[in-house]
């Protein structure tokens, strides 16, 4: 086909190959890539927003992430513009994330079972993962890391109830979200120094609040520790290790 100067360049064939391959001369795969929104599951969503993509030349990844965001439902596409993604793949993560944390706070077909009368430690027990606060504690905190990509996310229990926890290695304390402290009714106390808390975002938070010695199974294991509690997104609770 190149002997007979069909095809001068390499965007010259794709446009061919297009033109041969596609399911109609007349479909348009930027205009339907545009008004392109979730309808069901992210994961159904981004198989046809790659397969549109995948088919139109030239479009800039900072265009595609932008496009990719706006198709979102509502209440998946403020959380993952609030974490400002670079690229695709992190705003497809943390679209993903979302879609979990929501299916995890949706009330159940069936009805939980009753919560443990008594959450007993097992021997050997595990150590606090954040000491009691003092008077003298500095009022500011080191960054709290929220990005998935670099977290161990698991499911764990407290006071038998579900929650959804990133162990964080950037994290020097164990935060946990305010809705969660009102469901679950754990008991809080006002701290007397504020602390300061720099999340992922470089944005500061304050954090006034704190439950103290909360019963958590993980893994087989139950231990006590210290909750400060901090409206953060992408996970329940967060643990600093």
């Amino acid at each position: 086909m190149t002997s007979n100067a069909q095809f001068t360049s390499w965007p010259a064939f794709l446009q061919a190959l297009q033109t041969r391959f596609a399911p109609s001369q007349y479909d348009d795969p930027t205009c339907t890539l545009f008004k392109l929104t979730q309808k069901g599951t992210i994961a159904e969503y981004l198989s046809k927003f790659e397969d549109l993509a995948n088919r139109i030349i030239r479009l800039p990844p900072p265009f595609l992430l932008a496009c990719f965001i706006s198709g979102l439902s509502a209440e998946i596409r403020r959380e993952v513009q609030a974490h400002q993604p670079l690229m695709l793949v992190q705003a497809a993560s943390l679209a993903r994330l979302q879609e979990e944390k929501l299916s995890d706070l949706r009330p159940p077909s069936q009805p939980r079972p009753p919560p443990l009368p008594h959450l007993q430690v097992r021997s050997p027990p595990l150590p606090l993962l954040l000491p009691s606060p003092t008077r003298n504690q500095s009022p500011f905190v080191r960054c709290l890391t929220l990005d998935e990509l670099t977290s161990v996310r698991l499911l764990n229990l407290i006071f038998g109830h579900r929650v959804t926890v990133l162990i964080d290695g950037g994290s020097t304390h164990n935060f946990v979200q305010p809705q969660i402290v009102a469901q679950l009714g754990l008991p809080s106390r006002k701290i007397e120094t504020p602390q300061r808390v720099m999340v992922g975002n470089s944005q500061y938070l304050e954090c006034t609040s704190l439950c103290e010695v909360v019963p958590v199974d993980i893994q087989d294991h139950s231990f006590t520790l210290h909750l400060y509690i901090l409206p953060i997104s992408g996970a329940n609770v967060v643990f600093g290790v």
